[in-house]
C-alpha cells in the first residue's frame, strides 16, 4: 500500500517506489533492496535494482521509519530471506524490526525489542545471518532484469572459493559469500614456540620512554625505509617500514643508509577565548549542561582545543582511566545531575549521542584531524574515533584517510586495545577499508601479538571482521587458537585474568588494570559472529570445545556479578545453530555431560522456548 511504501522507504535507502512484479506489490529501494508486501509476511529478496531511478520516477521520501501498518499490531511475523548479504540489506533488515516485539528468522536468528532503537546498520548485524544461500534465486520481472541482477551481484561480492583446508586451518562454507576474501594463509612463522618471553607488565617506564622517543622522530633511510618501534606490550621490537612498497621488516635491511627525515611540519595548535582558558572538567560541565553557547564556546574553538589536547597527550595504552582527563566532549563518568539518562558500557551495542558533544563539533574536529594526520599518536587517534563511533557521527572520507595513515607502518605501534578498537570503529560504522583490515590482520596474526590479546580484544576483532564480512583465513585461525589459553588456563573463571596468564597494563596515572576475563555473554557474541562467517575446521572445533567447557565452569564457579539471566540458555541456542549450519561438526557430543535444564533454569520462558526450537531443529531433545 502507499502507507507501507512511505513507511518503508527510508529503511530501503531513503527512496522507494511501488512497482508491479509477479509475486505481488514490491518496493524497490534506492540501493536495490526489494521487499514483497502482503498482510501476513514481509518477504525480502536481494537483487541489483533492475529499474533505474529515472524509469521509476522515484523521489526522496521524508517520512520517518516508525511503523508499518500491516505489521504494527502483530507481535511476531515471519520473513523469508534469500541471499542476505550486501549493503542494500542493512536498511532492508530493519523493516522486520518495526512494530514487533520479536523478529524470528528461519534459521534461528532473532531480534529483541530492546534493539529496535538501534540504527538500521546495527540491526543488520544483530540478526545472525548464518543461513546465506547462493545467488540467482530471486525472481525478477523479466529475463533481462534477472541477468542484470546476477552480473551486478557478482561485481560487488567476492565468492568464497571451494577448497579443502589444511590441518589446523579454518574453512568457510561453500555457499557463503564475503565482501572481501583475503589470500593470507597460515604459515610456519605462526608457530608460537619460538617467541621471546611475554612481557611481565606490558611495559615499564624505561621501555615506554624509549618507545615514545623512537616514534616521535623516526629515523629515515634511503630507499623509502622508516624505522619505528612496536608497542612495549609486544616486546618493544624495532621494525622497518618501506613507504614505497609497504613492506615490513623485523630485521634491519642490509645496506640502507640513514638520511635526513622528510616530512610536513605543522605548527602547534593554539587559540584564545573560553575554549582555551577553561579546564577540561569545566568544558565538560558546560557542554553536558547544553549551555556551551552561553559561555562563548564555539564548535570551531572547541574542535581546535580537542585536537590540541590529543596531539599533546602521549599515553601508554588505550584506557579510559587516562583519556577521561582529556576528553571533554565525552560526558561518561560525570555526576548524574550533569548527565541524566546517560549510561552504557565502553562498547555498548548501541551508541548514545546524548553522552557526547554536538555533531557540529565532530565535523569541525574531523577537518583538523584529516589535515594534521601524523601529529596525533595512533592511540589517542583511536580513542577520538571511538567517540565519533559512539556519538553516531560517521564520516567515511575521514575513516578512509585514517586507514591509509595507519597502513603506512603505524599499526605495529598500537597497543592491544587500540588496535582492536580501531577495527571495531570501522566495523561498527560499516565503513570498509580492506587494506587496513588486511594490515591489521597481519599484525593480529603475529604470534607475539596474539599472545598479548585480552578477551575484549578477541571479541572486538571478531565483531569487526564479521560486520564487514572480511574473511582472512590466517586471522581466524590465529585468533581461534589464541583464545584457548584465556579460557582453558583461567580456572576458576573469576572476573579478572591472573598476571601470570596475561599481563595487566599500567596507565599513565599509575593505575594498574588487570584484564577482564570472558563472560558467558561474551562467548555467545563471539560464537554468533564466527558462525555467521561460516568458519569451520580444526581451530573452530577446538575453540568450540573450550567455549562449552568454559561456559560449564563459569556457571558452576563464577561470582554472580559475572553472570546475566539466561546467559547459558542463549549460548546453547547459538551452539545449536552452529550445529545446524555445520552438520559435519560433532557438537552434540559436547552436551552429553551437561544438565541443560539446570543451566537454563534462570532463563525466561521465551528464551527456553527458543532453545527448544533450536534444539529440535538439530534433533536434540530437551525439556524444562
Amino acid at each position: 500500500s502507499t502507507e507501507n511504501a512511505h513507511a518503508m522507504g527510508p529503511l530501503l535507502g531513503g527512496n522507494a517506489a511501488m512497482v508491479p512484479c509477479p509475486s505481488g506489490p514490491m518496493l524497490v529501494g534506492a540501493r536495490g533492496a526489494r521487499a514483497t508486501l502482503s498482510a501476513n509476511t514481509v518477504g525480502m529478496r536481494q537483487t541489483a535494482n533492475p529499474l533505474s531511478a529515472s524509469s521509476t520516477g522515484r523521489q526522496p521520501l521524508q517520512a520517518a521509519p516508525v511503523a508499518i501498518a500491516t505489521a504494527a499490531a502483530r507481535p511476531r511475523y515471519w520473513a523469508s530471506l534469500q541471499v542476505p548479504h550486501g549493503a542494500a540489506w542493512r536498511e532492508a533488515f530493519a523493516v522486520g524490526a518495526v512494530g514487533g516485539a520479536l523478529w524470528r528468522l528461519r534459521g534461528g536468528g532473532r531480534l529483541r525489542r530492546g534493539a529496535l532503537a538501534r540504527p538500521p546498520l546495527e540491526i543488520w548485524s544483530a540478526l545472525g545471518m548464518e543461513k546465506a544461500s547462493g545467488a540467482g534465486t530471486s525472481r525478477s520481472s523479466s529475463a533481462a532484469a534477472t541477468r542484470h541482477a546476477a552480473t551486478s551481484s557478482a561485481a560487488v561480492t567476492t565468492a568464497a572459493k571451494k577448497r579443502q583446508p589444511k590441518q589446523g586451518q579454518p574453512k568457510q562454507r561453500q555457499t557463503f559469500r564475503y565482501l572481501y576474501t583475503s589470500s593470507a594463509k597460515v604459515t610456519e612463522d605462526d608457530d608460537q614456540g619460538s617467541m621471546p618471553p611475554m612481557s611481565a607488565d606490558g611495559g615499564n617506564q624505561e621501555e615506554f620512554e624509549h618507545y615514545w622517543e623512537a616514534n616521535a622522530k623516526p629515523r629515515c633511510f634511503a630507499g623509502g625505509w622508516v624505522e619505528r618501534c612496536a608497542h612495549p606490550q609486544v616486546n618493544i621490537e624495532h621494525y622497518w617500514f618501506n613507504e614505497q612498497t609497504g613492506q615490513v621488516a623485523w630485521q634491519r635491511p642490509d645496506g640502507i643508509e640513514e638520511i635526513d627525515p622528510v616530512g610536513k611540519e605543522f605548527e602547534e595548535l593554539a587559540g584564545q577565548g573560553p575554549a582555551w582558558s577553561m579546564s577540561v572538567p569545566d568544558l565538560k560541565e558546560r557542554l553536558a549542561s547544553g549551555k556551551a553557547a552561553e559561555f562563548g564556546l564555539t564548535h570551531e574553538d572547541l574542535a581546535r582545543r580537542a585536537v590540541f589536547q590529543y596531539e599533546q597527550f602521549v599515553p601508554r595504552v588505550l584506557s579510559w582511566h587516562d583519556f577521561q582527563h582529556n576528553t571533554f566532549w565525552f560526558f561518561g563518568g560525570m555526576k548524574k545531575k550533569a548527565s541524566p539518562n546517560k549510561k552504557g558500557s565502553f562498547f555498548s551495542s548501541s551508541g548514545n549521542s546524548g553522552l557526547f558533544a554536538d555533531e557540529a563539533f565532530f565535523r569541525e574536529a574531523a577537518k583538523l584531524i584529516k589535515q594534521r594526520l601524523g601529529q596525533m599518536h595512533p592511540i589517542p587517534l583511536t580513542y577520538f574515533m571511538w567517540t565519533f563511533t559512539r556519538a553516531g557521527v560517521i564520516l567515511p572520507d575521514l575513516m578512509k584517510a585514517i586507514g591509509d595513515h595507519l597502513c603506512d607502518g603505524r599499526v605495529q605501534m598500537m597497543d592491544r586495545c587500540s588496535l582492536g578498537t580501531m577495527v571495531w570503529n570501522f566495523g561498527k560504522q560499516r565503513v570498509r577499508h580492506n587494506k587496513f583490515f588486511e594490515v591489521a590482520a597481519t599484525e593480529f596474526s603475529r604470534p607475539n601479538r596474539v599472545r598479548s590479546l585480552a578477551p575484549r580484544n578477541f571479541q572486538n576483532t571478531f565483531l569487526a571482521y564479521g560486520w564487514n564480512k572480511h574473511y582472512n583465513e590466517r586471522l581466524y585461525t590465529s585468533l581461534l587458537t589464541g583464545m584457548l589459553r584465556v579460557m582453558d588456563e583461567h580456572d576458576p573463571p573469576g572476573p579478572k585474568l591472573d598476571r601470570g596468564l596475561l599481563f595487566a597494563y599500567t596507565c599513565k596515572d599509575g593505575s594498574e588494570v588487570l584484564a577482564d576475563s570472558l563472560r558467558i555473554t561474551s562467548l555467545t557474541v563471539i560464537l554468533r559472529s564466527v558462525a555467521s562467517m561460516g568458519i569451520s575446521g580444526p581451530a573452530m572445533e577446538a575453540c568450540t570445545v573450550s567455549m562449552v567447557d568454559y561456559m560449564r565452569r563459569s556457571a558452576e564457579k563464577s561470582p554472580p556479578m559475572m553472570r546475566e539471566s539466561g546467559d547459558c540458555c542463549k549460548f546453547l541456542s547459538e551452539l545449536a545453530r552452529l550445529a545446524k549450519s555445520q552438520p559435519d561438526m560433532d557438537v552434540a557430543s559436547l552436551l552429553k555431560d551437561l544438565d541443560i535444564p539446570a543451566l537454563c533454569r534462570d532463563a525466561t520462558e521465551k528464551d527456553q522456548h527458543f532453545l527448544k526450537q533450536d534444539f529440535k531443529a538439530v534433533g536434540w531433545p530437551v525439556e524444562f
